[in-house]
């Protein structure tokens, strides 16, 4: 899940740089927030399930807010060729 997030988010970084002039602030990512709260899990021995759901849960609703984000700057015009695997990694 952290790594899907993260992909997200450098996908965000590549295809806003193409639309600086027509949008003025970048989208918000919450990296820092969700980097916080999956090492939080990862750091436990053994976190119980409600623990583990509740930050599975999280981290789907930040790669959500992330895919939203994407596809409003798709919309935009931003083109999707710019972004190749090796720029992802």
């Amino acid at each position: 899940m952290n790594q899907a997030r993260a992909q997200t988010d450098k996908i965000i970084d590549a295809l806003y740089e193409q639309v600086k002039a027509q949008f003025p602030k970048k989208p918000r990512t919450y990296r820092l927030q969700a980097r916080t709260v999956y090492l939080t899990i990862t750091k436990q021995r053994q976190p119980n399930r409600k623990k583990l759901r509740k930050a599975i849960r999280q981290q789907l609703g930040y790669v959500r807010r992330n895919l939203g984000h994407i596809e409003s700057l798709v919309s935009a015009g931003v083109l999707l060729s710019e972004l190749s695997n090796w720029s992802l990694d």
